[in-house]
């Protein structure tokens, strides 16, 4: 089944269009970089925490919503979820899969992303990494995916109600604005379960304004749990409810 989902996968537009995205990102934290008076002043943490929030507040979730919404939703614009909902196995199994593939896709991007970054700062003269930097930085890297992995569920009940992926990508748009919105209040974003991937990872790295206390942490990771929890249990709920009548878009 996850054999399927990936051939499936890598040959629609919106596979490629996530990896478009990655790289317009870095192109233009590129130009943006080369563009200062005094490049040379900036740092590989400094750097990467920039970057880090970037993906986190204002890429990532309309990047999530797209690839489950994707992954879902296709199943009903190309009428082949009747067909995926006969085979003789579980439909939680079903939804686990999609859940299974997004998961090396979204690590095999952050990965992309990491090296692109390390090429970029190659380009504007940065010294060359140590190794521990380079696993400082994947280890920034596995906390986005993990932290990404929370919001799948959310994504899933959205694409199983509407049967469509536009809904997803409204609703990223609107998670953007809404961590702009309380990004600069330090421990309304340590709470907020779309910005708190990224004050994790400015905490981690040792960004100053960006040091939280253990009770803020520790709430942001309670409210990330809960909304992974509780979607996954609506998720399995409306997969099992689900019928199987053509798509009619």
């Amino acid at each position: 089944m996850l054999a399927a989902e990936w051939m499936k996968l890598k040959r629609t537009r919106g596979f490629w269009l996530l990896v478009l995205a990655v790289c317009s990102l870095h192109l233009l934290e590129l130009f943006s970089i080369l563009n200062q008076t005094s490049p040379g002043r900036l740092t590989w943490d400094w750097t990467f925490y920039i970057h880090y929030k970037s993906m986190t507040v204002g890429l990532f979730p309309v990047m999530n919503a797209l690839l489950i919404g994707y992954l879902i939703a296709a199943e009903f614009q190309q009428n082949t979820i009747s067909g995926m909902l006969a085979y003789p196995l579980s439909r939680s199994s079903f939804l686990l899969a999609k859940y299974a593939i997004a998961v090396p896709v979204l690590a095999g991007l952050l990965a992309l992303d990491l090296l692109l970054k390390g090429a970029a700062g190659w380009i504007v003269g940065f010294e060359p990494m140590t190794a521990a930097q380079w696993g400082k930085y994947a280890w920034c890297s596995v906390l986005l995916l993990l932290t990404s992995i929370a919001f799948f569920p959310l994504n899933a009940c959205l694409s199983l109600y509407f049967r469509s992926y536009i809904p997803n990508i409204v609703l990223g748009v609107m998670i953007i604005v809404c961590c702009e919105a309380v990004w600069d209040r330090l421990d309304y974003s340590a709470r907020f379960p779309w910005t708190f991937p990224a004050v994790v990872i400015g905490d981690y790295i040792g960004i100053p304004k960006r040091l939280v206390g253990s009770p803020e942490l520790l709430s942001g990771a309670l409210l990330l749990t809960a909304v992974f929890t509780i979607f996954l249990i609506l998720s399995f709920v409306q997969i099992r409810r689900q019928d199987i009548r053509p798509h009619g878009g």
